[in-house]
């Protein structure tokens, strides 16, 4: 019952109500679709310029 009483205090009020909205965006994210990282591997090192300069 500590507990309660000391999230009611007003700043503790101020900071479960952010924690709350974090939390909600932190939902919000894990929702959206997430994006695939690839490794890409094995990459012809031979480079040649979009421009043709040959340096």
């Amino acid at each position: 019952m500590k507990e309660l009483k000391l999230d009611l205090l007003p700043g503790n009020l101020y900071a479960a109500r952010r924690k709350a909205e974090q939390q909600k965006e932190k939902e919000k994210k894990n929702r959206e679709p997430q994006k695939n990282v690839v490794k890409i591997e094995g990459v012809s090192l031979k480079v040649d310029r979009i421009d043709g300069d040959k340096r």
